[in-house]
């Protein structure tokens, strides 16, 4: 579990800009502080079924339970992309309405416009890249703000 200002790059990270699957621009602060969330990373071109895929999907899942049980305006759900200068926002919104994602103000896909490599730092991402392209990557999910 991670909370909200409990990392060293706090700072760094509070002024990332996203972009979400609909072009909406959003600062990182403005997003998650004081918002509980669920996050999770993915990205569209990977090729394992048992990373993004399932990644996203399963997101999608607790997003219809979230709903079942009258929380989703409660818990925000967001899917950042590993490969934010290819997951451009029609792709993002595509590939969660695929997977049966939900979109509103508290249930976004997202890639950062600016400051990636300080978001990789801050999660701990394990993710590498070969030139422009993602070679290696984990799975990855955080909740916070609880």
């Amino acid at each position: 579990m991670w909370i909200f200002h409990e990392r060293e790059d706090t700072q760094t990270v509070d002024s990332i800009f996203f972009e979400d699957q609909h072009g909406t621009p959003v600062r990182f602060r403005e997003l998650f502080e004081g918002n509980p969330s669920i996050v999770v990373f993915f990205y569209t071109r990977c090729d394992n079924p048992w990373k993004c895929l399932l990644t996203v999907t399963k997101l999608a899942r607790v997003q219809q339970l979230l709903k079942e049980r009258d929380n989703s305006d409660q818990i925000q759900t967001v899917a950042i992309t590993y490969d934010p200068a290819f997951d451009l926002p029609k792709r993002l919104r595509e590939y969660g309405q695929d997977r049966g994602v939900r979109f509103d103000t508290h249930h976004r896909m997202l890639r950062a416009t600016e400051g990636f490599a300080a978001l990789r730092n801050h999660f701990h991402l394990g993710v590498n890249f070969l030139e422009s392209l993602v070679n290696r990557h984990r799975i990855r999910a955080v909740h916070f703000g609880w």
